[in-house]
């Protein structure tokens, strides 16, 4: 097929990974192919992948040889482009959501109606079979009077954004609902046949845009409760429930439905599916975009049938209040001024490594400080990690330590620097250099850099700053080595460096050290450990230490120093585990035997080995083999769960070392120092969980 004249406005993430495999197969698009972005290479690149098309940066400049416009843009242009597409006779095939405020919605399908131009919509998920056979199931009365919804939905945000528009809170304060919610309300709407009527709508934002979601709503008799979340992967089921039976999948297993009549009888509906990967449900959305431009076909997905989803999100951000965060509502930070000698009152801080567990957490907690003596500019590598720091409407600098000129530039106007960026071994090593480097020429009055305990290496007994370094092969250990002795050398170059070495730190966000284990247990899985399991736990609650570093910031005794940090109890990790198990009002953990958890160490290494292999070279055919295969598909989401599940050798030593990392030298020298208990941290780390819809 020979498609039209089209233009696709916007070159970015959406546009490579959705609308090049679904145009790649048309004829033409050398002569009848625009491609139009400001980021003039962006747009290169998605010429270079489509095999064709022409390069323009401005969009007004194609307006009048085009017959449609495809616009992938930010949301919040959505409506401006489409406005003038529209107004222009050109037909329009707009990425979800059609627009942010629903009288831009409405104005924009008057517009089409008045210009006898096409609207399109790009909700993709009205193309799932499963979706429609849920939408036929319900409207066929086969489940009689419906009684409730329920929609969970979650992932761990990683969208490859240049602009980070929809978790940069300069461009709004609206996040998650209106970005994986445009699909999520349109698909219940398109179920019900209406708008449902709001009850309640509950987040985290703190001003930026939000990651966490619960809805409540109803209509005619139906309760409906929707969990969105970028922050956690959930369980991604939906269940429609009614008086004469139910039905229930996955979100993204589209070619199967469960469905309970009301004696309990369950059977399992295999669909056909044209699709084998969720870029395949975009073709059909771009092949009738192209019929409808030649009158062969009606929109699949027009403008008037989104209305009444874009109208409901915004009933919901129109009413919107914040989730109960316990964690939060404890912020304090003691300043040097309680103890010791004060110097320079910070003015600006950078903390680097803003999106991470610990950087994030410093961020947060100075901005939520109840004196506001902590301002920050958050260093941010990669957008697609900021989906956490992007609910706090804080300044932000796109931070690539790499570049010496751009770290320069983000040290404009700052005081004072937490550096808690790390990446490959060599880029944190070589960045940190970059980084000091700058620090010393703009004459930061005092430069905290977070290490790790680990720079002792396999050191056993107690274990205080005195302690040599001990490399142990492993990267993570040699990268922070390296990085202090960097720091050294800047010091004696007469910057005022602090170093922070944290023991295990534990509390709401740690992938590591919380919510891996959270899931395990709440799963069934893991255990204590029968001999490994005995050596030392040595915890440290992240707000703790993001209290110490801030504390320390205006510490004159704190420069030139180096300081473990460590909690106030030691445990040990079968203890930990324990305690954590039970925090969680789960069933006492399973013993695993010695030679058992050694067995499955060793035998789970070469193929975490073969696993990194095939993520670095082989990912892509891999995937679409399992695509393909179902069985395939299957095997490796099992290897990958059981690799999850299996401690690393690393892990094995460590649950069994027995080393205690002294913080005396901090206790009787800063301001501020570790005191909450395992317990408190816990019951703090419990909430967090609940938080993340991965419990009731």
């Amino acid at each position: 097929m020979r498609i039209p004249k089209i233009a696709i406005i916007g070159c970015g993430a959406a546009a490579r990974r959705y609308y090049v495999p679904a145009l790649r197969r048309y004829q033409g698009l050398k002569d009848n192919l625009y491609l139009v972005d400001t980021d003039r290479d962006g747009a290169e690149e998605t010429r270079a992948e489509l095999g064709g098309g022409m390069v323009r940066e401005d969009f007004h400049d194609v307006l009048h040889d085009i017959r449609g416009a495809v616009i992938l843009l930010p949301n919040h242009l959505h409506h401006p482009v489409a406005m003038e597409c529209l107004g222009a006779g050109v037909s329009v095939l707009c990425e979800k959501p059609l627009a942010v405020l629903p009288e831009h919605a409405r104005e924009m399908v008057r517009k089409a109606r008045e210009q006898g131009a096409a609207l399109c919509v790009n909700n993709t998920r009205r193309m799932f079979p499963s979706f429609r056979e849920v939408r036929e199931l319900i409207g066929s009365g086969r489940l009689g009077r419906l009684q409730g919804i329920e929609y969970v939905e979650g992932n761990v945000f990683g969208w490859p954004s240049a602009t980070g528009f929809t978790v940069d809170p300069k461009v709004s304060s609206r996040g998650v609902l209106m970005d994986l919610g445009a699909h999520v309300i349109d698909t219940i709407c398109w179920w019900l046949g209406a708008k449902p009527v709001l009850e309640e709508m509950q987040d985290d934002s703190y001003g930026g845009p939000e990651s966490v979601v619960r809805i409540r709503a109803h209509k005619d008799g139906c309760t409906l409760n929707i969990t969105l979340s970028r922050l956690s992967d959930l369980g991604n089921h939906y269940r429609v429930t009614g008086d004469r039976g139910r039905i229930s999948g996955r979100i993204f297993d589209w070619k199967r439905v469960c469905l309970e009549d009301d004696g309990g009888t369950m059977s399992e509906h295999k669909l056909a599916s044209v699709s084998r990967n969720y870029p395949g449900f975009v073709a059909p959305i771009v092949e009738n975009f192209l019929q409808v431009l030649q009158g062969k076909a009606k929109p699949l997905v027009s403008g008037s049938d989104v209305l009444d989803s874009i109208e409901f999100i915004h009933e919901c951000y129109g009413r919107r209040s914040r989730l109960d965060l316990p964690w939060d509502k404890k912020v304090w930070i003691q300043p040097a001024s309680a103890r010791g000698s004060q110097a320079r009152q910070p003015g600006r801080i950078l903390v680097t490594g803003a999106t991470g567990f610990i950087g994030g957490r410093i961020v947060e907690m100075a901005h939520l400080d109840p004196e506001a003596r902590y301002p920050v500019r958050a260093g941010v590598h990669q957008w697609s990690s900021a989906a956490r720091l992007g609910r706090f409407p804080v300044e932000t600098a796109v931070l690539d330590l790499t570049d010496p000129a751009r770290t320069e530039r983000a040290l404009e106007g700052i005081t004072h620097v937490v550096h808690c960026a790390k990446g490959t071994p060599e880029v944190t090593v070589q960045g940190t250099r970059n980084l000091l480097d700058a620090s010393l020429k703009k004459g930061i009055s005092h430069f905290i850099h977070l290490s790790t305990a680990d720079v002792y290496g396999d050191a056993g007994g107690v274990v205080d700053e005195n302690s040599p370094y001990r490399y142990t092969g492993n990267p993570y250990n040699r990268m922070k080595i390296d990085s202090e002795k960097v720091c050294w050398e800047y010091r004696e170059k007469g910057l005022p460096i602090t170093i922070f070495r944290p023991s295990i730190v534990y509390g709401p966000f740690s992938a590591s050290w919380s919510l891996r284990f959270a899931a395990m247990f709440l799963a069934g899985e893991g255990g204590v450990y029968e001999g490994y399991g005995e050596g030392r736990c040595n915890l440290v609650y992240v707000d703790d230490l993001a209290r110490t570093i801030l504390g320390a910031l205006d510490f004159v005794d704190a420069q030139g120093k180096v300081f473990n940090i460590n909690g106030p109890e030691v445990l040990t990790w079968n203890e930990y585990f324990t305690r954590f198990n039970t925090a969680l009002g789960l069933p006492p953990l399973k013993v695993i035997r010695a030679k058992r958890a050694g067995a499955a160490t060793w035998a789970m290494t070469p193929v975490r080995t073969l696993g990194g292999m095939v993520k670095k070279r082989f990912i892509k055919p891999v995937k679409l083999i399992a695509e393909r295969v179902d069985a395939v598909d299957a095997l490796m989401r099992m290897v990958e769960h059981r690799v999850k599940i299996t401690p690393s050798p690393d892990e094995l030593r460590l649950f069994a070392k027995d080393a205690v990392y002294s913080d005396a030298r901090a206790r009787s020298t800063l301001s501020c120092c570790p005191d909450t208990g395992i317990d408190q941290g816990l019951a703090d780390t419990r909430e967090w969980v609940r938080y993340l819809g991965m419990v009731s």
